[in-house]
């Protein structure tokens, strides 16, 4: 399974993850994204909270708790199983195209939500790097902090992170 270096962290997982370096050393891993086709019971009798909604007021993520690990739910997308204790974060796919979003839905709403749940402070930010020093953009949604990080890669500096500052 290839492994990225993710906030740093060594994630192995089976999903391609757009705009991740790709670990290159044989080291441990830290955390690992599998696929389940199989929903598990607890999925369908979980007590369910919505915990973001969409701007049209669409439930965009909800939340449960099972024992030690926190159920995810993309409605129409996928659930998926954060396991803190066993290092795993398990997606059960939803929609047949799931594929084409699940690196932006891993990297910028799962992991942070994982990252935070081990009291890692995680902000939501877009940070880009030069020779000189790096930047970090923090605020609220629709603010304009992609915009920004963008403009500067767009002069040559590097992506830092979009969405998720560890």
């Amino acid at each position: 399974m290839p492994q990225y270096n993710v906030c740093g962290l060594t994630l192995s997982s089976v999903y391609p993850l757009a705009d991740c370096v790709t670990s290159t050393d044989d080291t441990q891993t830290d955390l690992s994204v599998v696929v389940n086709l199989t929903h598990h019971k607890t999925f369908v009798d979980a007590d369910w909270c919505p915990l973001w909604n969409q701007d049209s007021g669409d439930i965009w993520l909800r939340y449960a708790i099972d024992g030690s690990d926190y159920l995810l739910r993309f409605p129409e997308l996928a659930d998926f199983r954060l396991s803190l204790s066993g290092k795993q974060i398990a997606c059960y796919p939803r929609a047949e195209r799931l594929h084409l979003s699940m690196s932006h839905i891993l990297l910028d709403q799962v992991l942070p939500l994982y990252l935070s749940l081990q009291n890692d402070i995680v902000l939501h930010a877009g940070t880009a790097s030069c020779a000189e020093g790096a930047v970090a953009f923090v605020g609220p949604s629709g603010r304009g902090k992609s915009t920004l990080t963008a403009s500067l890669c767009e002069r040559g500096w590097q992506l830092l992170a979009d969405d998720c500052l560890r």
